[in-house]
């Protein structure tokens, strides 16, 4: 998993590249902010992005 920061709401988050889905053509695909549904980025890749929250879970 790769970690990105969105420059709009200010939150860490996770990202992973789907691939090997369709034979296509590189395109660049976005990116999005699981918290603001901003694009972050704009990367190329034969298949999707799909990112996750970070949970910081408190014990006690």
């Amino acid at each position: 998993m790769n970690h990105m920061m969105c420059p709009l709401c200010r939150q860490r988050f996770t990202y992973d590249e789907v691939r090997e889905i369709d034979r296509h053509v590189k395109e660049k695909v976005p990116i999005v902010c699981p918290y603001c549904d901003q694009i972050v980025l704009m990367k190329l890749s034969h298949g999707y992005f799909v990112t996750y929250k970070i949970e910081n879970y408190l014990e006690g």
